[in-house]
């Protein structure tokens, strides 16, 4: 049931619609963007480095995650460099969430940022 409702909250939180679950207006800019500022990225060892920006500072009661919307998945991150490891070639959308951490409920997210994950060979 948990799986359901957290499922249902983070589509709700997807389409914008935060406002009917969560009461909190807490404003924060957020923005995600990967360690070169390019759109294309070589992951080394299926591992990318995203860059997380939150101004202003994160209330107590909230916490950071990306999320990927491809691939299903989210890591616990904080302001600054973040490694999201195990990440397939391709297209690859994330985007960076405010949860809030008594209700588990997303408060705001950033928009989404699109990277075409590319295999790292060495020369």
């Amino acid at each position: 049931m948990t799986l359901v409702l957290t499922r249902c909250t983070v589509l709700l939180s997807l389409l914008g619609l935060t406002g009917l679950l969560d009461a909190d207006q807490s404003v924060y800019r957020l923005e995600l963007s990967s360690a070169t500022g390019q759109s294309r990225v070589q992951a080394r060892g299926g591992q990318i480095n995203l860059i997380a920006n939150v101004k202003p500072k994160l209330q107590k009661s909230h916490r950071l995650q990306i999320m990927s919307e491809t691939m299903d998945v989210s890591i616990d991150a904080g302001p600054g460099p973040v490694t999201f490891k195990d990440v397939p070639r391709g297209i690859q959308s994330f985007r960076l969430v405010v949860i809030d951490r008594d209700s588990r409920m997303p408060v705001q997210q950033s928009k989404p940022l699109t990277l075409d994950v590319r295999r790292y060979i060495p020369r």
